[in-house]
């Protein structure tokens, strides 16, 4: 009896030790279990820090591709304004030649040069203008006034602004009668762009005789071989019409 009393008494105490180091065992899994989650809360964590700090990166590429396309989009931009400002400069300038030019062949569309007039002063150089001029016509024709200028060659041009533009356009067609008989030449009073152009034509008419070929002018135009002939201003060349 005394020997099932002791027995009982130490399979509780073996039972009592069993159960303390389960409790043991126990606790030290639980703790096992909290700290593997805690090293994968971690890592999770550092995931997160990693693909957000890649979104940031990434983020931050886009923003800078971005600027760089904004940049090169406003560059484009400002080069097609400057082109375009350029063009409207250049536009501006064609059209204020252009008035420039009509204005000064409006004031001279009446007048007349003379080349060649006899005559120690002004007074006499009109007056044999006078004479050659009715001779030639066959009447006196209406005058509005006379001026002179320095030519080319430091010679006296007499400039006559005529009265009449009909009569003036007579006067002109008989160019070549008044420098065959009176050794003078009548001319247009042209302006500073036809007196380039005509320098030109008559360079042009100079080496076209030289090989050969057969050339009329005129202050304006020139023919070659039958065929008239235009200097292309934007192409910097002769071409046929």
């Amino acid at each position: 009896m005394e020997w099932s009393e002791d027995l009982i008494r130490v399979l509780n105490r073996i039972g009592d030790e069993l159960g303390r180091i389960r409790k043991i065992i126990e606790r030290k899994e639980g703790g096992s279990k909290g700290e593997e989650s805690v090293e994968e809360r971690e890592r999770k964590d550092d995931g997160e820090r990693s693909e957000s700090g890649s979104k940031t990166e990434e983020r931050s590429i886009n923003g800078e591709e971005l600027w760089k396309e904004v940049k090169r989009g406003e560059e484009r931009r400002l080069g097609e304004e400057a082109d375009e400002m350029e063009k409207t400069r250049r536009l501006r300038e064609k059209v204020k030649r252009m008035e420039e030019e009509r204005e000064e062949k409006e004031k001279k569309r009446r007048n007349v040069i003379w080349r060649g007039l006899d005559g120690r002063d002004a007074e006499e150089r009109r007056g044999f203008m006078e004479r050659v001029t009715e001779k030639v016509m066959g009447r006196m024709l209406r005058i509005r006034r006379v001026w002179e200028r320095k030519g080319i060659e430091g010679k006296e041009v007499v400039l006559v602004e005529m009265g009449d533009e009909k009569e003036r356009a007579e006067l002109l067609e008989k160019y070549w009668e008044f420098r065959q008989r009176w050794g003078i030449v009548v001319d247009e009073d042209l302006t500073i762009k036809e007196r380039w152009m005509k320098r030109r034509i008559l360079e042009k008419a100079r080496v076209e005789r030289e090989r050969g070929r057969r050339v009329m002018t005129d202050n304006r135009r020139i023919w070659v071989e039958g065929k008239e002939i235009f200097w292309n201003e934007e192409e910097g060349k002769w071409e046929e019409r």
